[in-house]
């Protein structure tokens, strides 16, 4: 008998424990190849199945919630643009993609008209133009995001594929050729991002929606600029980007060997991301160097710090809020009721934390205090417990449909100051 199986024949805490550790690990590497693949030069291809439970409820293969995960970013994109206001249209953005995984939900439980669901994503105004200081987009590339969902039963499957440069008439011309017809020329990215059209698609007929977008966005750019392109590019290839780097098992391997050390080294989330931007930024490097004919036998060599001082290999996500990984690492999610490695935001702490999630709010097991979705806080340390005010820490204070009142208003804000900037010049 297995050491990890009770006397019962049941699974042990133990055996359970190894069993998400299992999964959590192939989640992460998973994710961290997909945030490598869109540093390169090549196009975008990504499917990812999802399952859905007898209540409707869409879930990834690693056991996520996908409007859970999506709303944790809505909380972290709020707070982030409470301090920093010029990137303000991030936490719209986020609610718009959280209202995109619950439309995913009513795709799958069969309430749409149809079974396919097309999301298409610019690159944010605010990027295009330089008002926003986010970091995270590659300014270069201007690499937007075609989403397709396919509803088929017990399964949703996303395929995401990319365009770059942001060309707003290729989108549309993209959008119209999968029915879509009545996209404004004057339309936002944000706006663009919260269309939603349903129609409905054959096995076969989804299997070459991929392409029917890319040649729609292709040809736009044929128009105007003349030449040759594929997927937004002069030069990229056919080649997808996910499958090359997932093939590089030696320079993956050293990659995730070095997130590994600094994950356990550096505690503190804000120090920690930076060295993991660095990091990927890296490995991004060294594998577009050996796809270009370079021989790089590890990350290190000299030769990948040519290649990357001769290219841009900056990720296509906004910090800490774009793909998953960066929700799960500025979020600290491992388990439904756990955020690890976060810092208590509560008053007189301030520790790094494996902070628990509660049906009220979050419990910090350092200082013992509960921040309650109420805006106080308890704490179980004291014979009666006492509540104070939590202020400012807006990620617990706002409730879902109060952020989004709020976010839409400061959004409203930033464009009437930019629409005024621009009658002045």
């Amino acid at each position: 008998m297995s050491q990890l199986q009770n006397t019962t024949g049941g699974a042990s805490a133990e055996y359970w424990q190894q069993e998400n550790h299992e999964r959590y690990e192939a989640f992460r590497r998973f994710e961290e190849a997909t945030d490598i693949s869109e540093r390169l030069s090549l196009s975008l291809e990504t499917p990812i199945d999802f399952t859905v439970d007898d209540a409707g409820h869409v879930y990834s293969e690693f056991g996520d919630r996908f409007a859970e995960v999506i709303g944790r970013w809505v909380a972290v994109a709020q707070r982030r643009a409470e301090i920093e206001p010029e990137n303000a249209f991030e936490a719209e953005r986020a609610m718009l993609e959280e209202d995109e995984a619950y439309w995913v939900e009513a795709l799958a439980r069969g309430e749409l008209d149809g079974n396919m669901l097309l999301i298409i994503s610019p690159v944010p105004d605010a990027v295009r133009d330089g008002t926003a200081t986010i970091g995270g987009y590659n300014r270069q590339r201007l690499r937007s995001m075609v989403r397709m969902y396919q509803a088929d039963g017990a399964r949703v499957r996303s395929t995401t594929i990319s365009l770059d440069q942001s060309n707003m008439q290729g989108l549309r011309a993209v959008a119209a050729a999968f029915g879509d017809t009545e996209v404004p020329d004057d339309i936002s990215s944000e706006q663009f991002l919260a269309r939603r059209h349903v129609f409905t698609a054959t096995d076969q007929e989804a299997e070459f929606l991929p392409a029917l977008a890319r040649s729609s966005y292709d040809e736009v750019l044929r128009e105007q600029l003349g030449g040759t392109w594929y997927a937004g590019s002069r030069f990229a290839t056919k080649q997808d980007a996910l499958s090359y780097v997932q093939s590089q098992t030696s320079l993956f391997d050293e990659h995730m060997r070095a997130v590994d050390a600094v994950v356990a080294a550096v505690r503190d989330p804000k120090q920690r991301a930076p060295k993991l931007e660095a990091l990927r930024q890296r490995a991004a490097a060294a594998i577009d160097a050996q796809l270009h004919g370079h021989v790089v036998e590890s990350i290190s060599d000299a030769t990948v710090t040519t290649h990357q001082a001769q290219g841009d290999f900056s990720g296509d996500c906004p910090d800490n809020a774009g793909s998953t990984t960066q929700i799960i690492e500025s979020m600290g999610m491992v388990s439904s009721d756990t955020l690890r490695c976060v810092t208590c935001p509560l008053p007189n702490c301030g520790k790094v934390v494996d902070a628990k999630i509660t049906k009220e709010g979050i419990y910090c097991p350092a200082c013992k205090g509960e921040a309650l979705s109420d805006g106080s806080i308890i704490y179980h340390n004291q014979s009666a417990p006492g509540q104070r005010q939590l202020g400012v820490i807006a990620i617990f204070t706002l409730s879902l449909n109060e952020g989004r009142a709020h976010w839409r208003q400061k959004e409203q804000q930033r464009r009437e100051r930019k629409a005024k900037q621009a009658a002045l010049r």
